[in-house]
């Protein structure tokens, strides 16, 4: 009878650190880290550091996942947001994770139909916006416009009638009547802005149109990220951008009460935006040029110094002013409000320069009296600069009412021109501006096309402003 055979000696260790273990891979089992697990914490920072030497606005990337984490409500989102960065990261593809995607989307349109039909305080309100306009950028993004569209539609429906209900009596400091309007300013003008980006190259049909297949979804989804990687600076610039969309959507600090704060940065975007739209070609009038503004990555900065602004608005401490330059100072929402009416209305080049829907129309237009009524009591304390920026946003308020009626005829937008006229009479009282060549070169102070727009327009809601 032979030797018994030999035992094999296993060469397995049992003291691998979890991680090694759940990717398989040999670990050094040094401590108190392994050195696989030393390489990757060297290299995640540089990985959510991508793109911060972009904007004006350092920010710790660990704050959007962190404020995300504390709140499941906020998580959700995240994870349907989550969704841009893969896709974007995929040339436009959701690929594999479009399971992910879908299962997250129907979990957030059951929670928002529970809201809708138990909302009773403005915290409810403000939760189901939330949700709603997470779903409006998502889709969006990833070319979905019909349905986009749909939840802004449902947005503004829900704000609408909440807005004359709920959120007057019960917003402790209007905070949360505050975030409601910038939630619906934002989804509104991420669509308005991405469908007329596609509507260079893509008939109007096509783009309202609800896609009869998945894959027209995701070849519109891939066009868009194509389009984007030809704009300067935008691949790092939008992955920025939508890994702080958590911050948007974060809790407020109790307490905590928005800022009015200088809004120089986003005028600055805005006269380029402007002065490559309306390039002269000749001696006549400007040549609307808008993909010059596209391929320039324009809007894709507006929007990320937008979202800076809104956390800048809440925050404890309010960057300084770089010596030397302009102070705009404004409140979030009468400024954005008001750049969404002048890039429809004056260049043209968002929601293919036709007037928002009439109920968006009436909330927005709203939100910017708020900020202009209360702006009327403060003219004494403002700066040139910031009593200039008022002028600018009331009259492009007034003037993209107009442009609106003289489509179709509304008659609360029309009792609102009115209020706005008489809050401009304000302003030309205190400084003495009568004639419209001396209103248009304060304008020209903040953003204005230099040739002739809109001009007979202009001109008629000035002689109205003066009667």
């Amino acid at each position: 009878m032979g030797a018994p055979p030999e035992k094999r000696v296993s060469t397995r260790s049992r003291n691998g650190c979890v991680e090694c273990r759940s990717k398989r891979v040999r670990c050094d089992e040094k401590k108190p880290s392994c050195t696989a697990r030393i390489v990757w914490l060297n290299i995640w920072p540089a990985l959510l550091h991508a793109g911060t030497n972009i904007g004006p606005l350092p920010i710790n990337p660990n704050d959007c996942v962190a404020s995300a984490t504390r709140d499941p409500n906020i998580l959700q989102n995240t994870m349907l947001v989550s969704a841009l960065h893969y896709a974007w990261n995929n040339k436009g593809d959701l690929a594999l994770f479009e399971s992910t995607f879908l299962f997250h989307k129907i979990e957030s349109i059951k929670q928002i139909n529970s809201w809708l039909a138990s909302s009773s305080s403005a915290k409810d309100v403000l939760r189901c916006a939330k949700y709603i306009s997470t779903l409006c950028l998502v889709e969006c993004c990833l070319g979905n416009f019909a349905v986009a569209e749909s939840h802004l539609n449902g947005l503004t429906t829900y704000l609408f009638t909440k807005q004359q209900d709920i959120l007057p009596r019960d917003s402790q400091y209007h905070v949360d009547l505050e975030l409601a309007d910038r939630y619906l300013i934002i989804a509104s003008n991420m669509i308005h802005s991405t469908k007329s980006r596609i509507s260079n190259v893509l008939p109007p049909e096509t783009i309202h149109q609800e896609p009869a297949l998945d894959t027209e979804v995701a070849e519109i989804s891939r066009m868009i990220h194509k389009m984007h990687l030809h704009e300067v600076h935008v691949p790092e610039l939008r992955l920025r951008a939508f890994r702080m969309i958590p911050f948007l959507f974060g809790s407020i600090p109790p307490g905590r009460k928005p800022k009015d704060i200088n809004m120089y940065p986003a005028i600055l975007i805005l006269r380029e935006m402007t002065a490559l739209v309306l390039q002269t070609s000749s001696a006549d009038a400007p040549v609307p040029m808008p993909w010059y503004v596209w391929n320039s990555g324009g809007p894709s900065r507006l929007l990320y110094t937008m979202f800076t602004a809104h956390i800048q608005s809440f925050s404890d401490k309010i960057p300084l002013p770089t010596p030397d330059e302009p102070v705009f100072v404004s409140a979030w929402s009468g400024f954005c409000a008001a750049v969404g009416f002048y890039l429809i209305t004056v260049p043209g080049i968002c929601n293919r320069a036709l007037p928002p829907e009439r109920r968006l129309h009436h909330l927005k237009i709203n939100i910017l009296k708020r900020d202009l009524q209360k702006g009327v009591m403060e003219f004494e304390s403002m700066n040139t600069e910031t009593r200039n920026l008022w002028f600018w946003k009331a009259f492009v308020g007034a003037l993209s009412t107009v442009y609106a009626q003289s489509i179709v005829f509304d008659e609360r937008l029309d009792t609102i021109l009115d209020e706005l006229c008489v809050l401009i009479k304000c302003w030309t009282k205190l400084t003495g501006v009568e004639t419209w060549a001396d209103a248009r070169r304060v304008l020209r102070e903040v953003v204005w096309p230099v040739g002739a727009v809109k001009s007979e327009m202009c001109e008629s809601l000035w002689t109205k402003v003066q009667a």
